[in-house]
């Protein structure tokens, strides 16, 4: 609940932060909390002292949506200043020149253009090249569709994170920076992975009564929801361990492709 403190004897320290551990029966202390990004924090205190419920993804939500395990992977890997064009050929199976001759500009930005890597992709099918295959259209999936940012084209961070194989923060840092972005400017289109936001949202919604109804409209469910009908903690997913910290940091700063946040979640 927002007006609960927690207690002393839930919370555990390791050396590479803090942790909020809860065996609570009834799930309490996994009620969804704030997240402050970037320098604005009064709608978040406003709702805090409103006593209302807040409902924001953390990263052992992505986590398990997206099925990587944080604590078998590092979620904040060091990049390097540039991708050296042999990597990236024996990521995705490419000649070096291939490589080098497609690394195309747009605007501030370097990369594949989609058409590019689809042609790569379509070729090694018909050659029967199923590892290059694979690889070319991970990275498709990584710029177009996980961190988009301009129409048919894969940018260099998609890249980046590709080769790093690992995502989850970087995906909860663009989600949570979109919807501050979009505050900031008192609306917008929100540029992020709408599907897996839509998953998500998804998972906490009713799995049952009027919510399940084919004749009612999305508007039409969503205005009678209440916060009874939300499932503010996935007993399934049985999260025992949130991250809330990490070193000398009193919270997360998360690094994505657009900018950063500090992420906050209690």
């Amino acid at each position: 609940m927002w007006g609960d403190s927690i207690p002393e004897s839930r919370v555990k320290k390791h050396k590479i932060g803090q942790w909020l551990s809860s065996t609570d029966s009834r799930g309490e202390y996994f009620v969804r909390v704030g997240v402050r990004t970037s320098l604005r924090v009064d709608p978040f205190a406003n709702i805090v002292a409103r006593g209302e419920y807040f409902l924001v993804p953390i990263l052992e939500e992505f986590e398990r949506i997206v099925g990587q395990n944080l604590k078998d992977h590092n979620p904040f890997p060091k990049f390097d200043e540039g991708i050296p064009p042999k990597r990236i050929s024996l990521a995705l199976g490419l000649k070096v020149s291939e490589v080098v001759d497609n690394w195309d500009v747009k605007g501030a930005l370097n990369g594949f253009s989609r058409k590019f890597l689809e042609d790569q992709a379509k070729k090694m099918e018909k050659d029967g090249n199923w590892k290059a295959f694979y690889a070319v259209l991970d990275v498709l999936v990584y710029g177009i569709v996980l961190f988009p940012n301009i129409d048919h084209f894969v940018d260099h961070l998609a890249v980046r994170i590709f080769l790093s194989s690992k995502h989850v923060s970087f995906l909860l840092e663009d989600l949570h920076y979109a919807l501050h972005e979009r505050h900031e400017k008192k609306g917008g289109t929100i540029l992020c992975c709408a599907q897996l936001l839509h998953a998500w949202f998804r998972s906490h919604m009713p799995e049952e009564g009027l919510f399940l109804s084919k004749e009612l409209k999305p508007s039409q469910k969503f205005v009678s929801l209440t916060s009874n009908h939300v499932k503010w903690y996935i007993r399934d997913w049985e999260i025992e361990d949130v991250i809330v910290s990490i070193g000398d940091f009193s919270n997360m700063p998360l690094i994505g492709t657009k900018g950063c946040i500090n992420y906050n979640p209690v």
